[in-house]
């Protein structure tokens, strides 16, 4: 019998730096509705989950889950590593794919090809982040659910905790499959952490063409970006190094 694969989405509301970020409207759709709508053709997900807090900030997600017809698992605030097992639990997944509110721009295609890396590589955890050519935003981790319960019941670093994957990559006994691009697009940042990222994901957004725009491939994205290198340049001076 084939696996049972999960893509578990983590979001709140709470976010210091960018509040309520993951609902912000991108071209008048959601974030998150947006994210969705570009990871639902996905071609090894057997369904999707979102994982917020159980703080009360997060009613707007769970409404938004609800509306979606996406399942919406509730848990600590700040022990995302809990909040995953329990959505993993709850969604009797064989295989966890994790993917964060915060990136607009994700592409099901991005998400299939860790996964059948994970699939294929014979290792316990496979990620596109851990050394990183894809643009930021298109992260991508995928863990065995049996090793993501052990981190949850193992793991005491408060870091460990909060980032969910840090057990699992810093095991040595743990194999490691990392997915890369043979040309590093690393400087590029798709994600929505800052006022600047706002900007520069709706400016891409609005200058992407067709009707369906929402349904573009990260390529198409990328040759958009490329095309107009002001694109980029909104929010080239945010790092993570710069993020507190």
């Amino acid at each position: 019998m084939a696996p049972h694969v999960v893509g578990i989405i983590q979001a709140r509301m709470g976010s210091k730096r960018l509040p309520g970020k993951v609902l912000m409207p991108i071209r008048g759709v959601p974030a998150l509705e947006l994210e969705l709508s570009r990871i639902r053709p996905s071609e090894t997900l057997d369904a999707i989950c979102i994982a917020t807090s159980d703080l009360n900030v997060d009613g707007p997600i769970r409404a938004f889950a609800r509306s979606a017809g996406i399942e919406c698992v509730s848990g600590p605030e700040d022990d995302v590593l809990s909040r995953f097992a329990l959505a993993a639990r709850f969604m009797s997944a064989d295989v966890v794919v994790r993917l964060t509110a915060d990136c607009p721009f994700h592409d099901w295609r991005v998400v299939d090809q860790v996964v059948k890396a994970f699939s294929e590589g014979g290792a316990v955890y496979a990620s596109n982040a851990l050394r990183r050519t894809f643009p930021v935003g298109l992260d991508c981790e995928v863990m065995a659910t049996e090793a993501l319960l052990l981190a949850d019941a193992e793991a005491k670093d408060p870091v460990a905790r909060e980032h969910v994957t840090p057990f699992l990559y810093r095991q040595g006994s743990c194999g490691v499959v990392h997915v890369q691009l043979p040309v590093n697009l690393s400087s590029l940042r798709w994600t929505l952490d800052t006022a600047e990222d706002l900007r520069a994901i709706r400016g891409i957004a609005n200058a992407l063409r067709g009707d369906d725009w929402a349904g573009a491939s990260w390529t198409d994205i990328l040759a958009t970006v490329l095309s107009d290198p002001s694109l980029a340049n909104v929010n080239a001076a945010v790092s993570d190094r710069n993020l507190t």
